[in-house]
């Protein structure tokens, strides 16, 4: 069995990298309602309801960074839902999201910490990463073709 490097793992938000993380955790849930009778044969029974999924992180602040801290409160106060991403060494989990929650802690004489919370909705998708670059290099033929022709 393959051990993976938790330090492989990086939260995105659109293609900005989560600055100075230590920690990110992907999440999902799917709600089982009982649905139990007389005909059971006195088995519990289940059915598959409501699918979820969330995304955390934990880090160090650097206002420096292209998204830190003040950029997750804002979007919170803007109510901004914005594309995120759980990525690694074989592709990532995409999703659309709202920041649920944003907290920075400041202990005396300790680094400033930072943990975020991400409510995906709408669905969350994996994307290989062999299709991520192909669809990278697309985009920059059609750069490259569209600045060939403002020439």
């Amino acid at each position: 069995m393959a051990i993976i490097n938790g330090t492989n793992f990086e939260l995105f938000e659109n293609e900005n990298k989560l600055g100075h993380s230590t920690s990110c955790t992907l999440a999902t849930t799917l709600d089982l309602p009982d649905v139990t009778s007389k005909d059971s044969q006195g088995w519990s029974e289940f059915i598959a309801g409501v699918r979820g999924a969330s995304l955390s992180a934990d880090g160090l602040v650097d206002y420096e960074d292209i998204l830190n801290f003040e950029q997750l409160c804002d979007r919170i106060i803007t109510r901004a839902k914005m594309r995120y991403s759980f990525q690694y060494l074989s592709g990532s989990f995409v999703g659309e999201g709202y920041i649920a929650s944003a907290e920075e802690t400041a202990d005396m004489e300790a680094g400033t910490g930072y943990s975020v919370t991400i409510t995906i909705v709408g669905g969350l998708s994996f994307v290989a990463s062999g299709r991520k670059r192909w669809e990278q290099l697309n985009t920059k033929w059609e750069e490259l073709d569209t600045k060939w022709e403002d020439l």
